[in-house]
């Protein structure tokens, strides 16, 4: 195997991005976005990523989706939508 730099795997999608300069600042941007979505829709999300059979996880998906679309989380980013203003779904944790 020959090596490939950064970039290559980046359009080869190995990587999601590239980072020049500071790596604190990058993961702590990336952090902060994680903690403002949903704590229960980011856990069924891990909790699908590691199933490995794909009939049964697409499945697993359809249930999740629908179960997810009744969540009071659903509801917040609704209303918060309806009403043109971020959701708030700290106070789910």
């Amino acid at each position: 195997a020959e090596p490939f730099n950064a970039q290559k795997a980046l359009q080869a999608g190995l990587v999601n991005d590239i980072v020049d300069g500071e790596v604190y600042v990058y993961a702590l941007q990336k952090a902060q976005r994680l903690v403002s979505l949903p704590a229960q829709s980011l856990a069924a999300t891990k909790r699908l990523m590691k199933q490995n059979d794909v009939p049964e996880r697409i499945d697993a998906e359809a249930a999740v989706f629908v179960q997810r679309t009744q969540s009071p989380e659903m509801r917040e980013a609704l209303t918060a939508f309806k009403e043109k203003r971020p959701a708030n779904f700290r106070k789910f944790d």
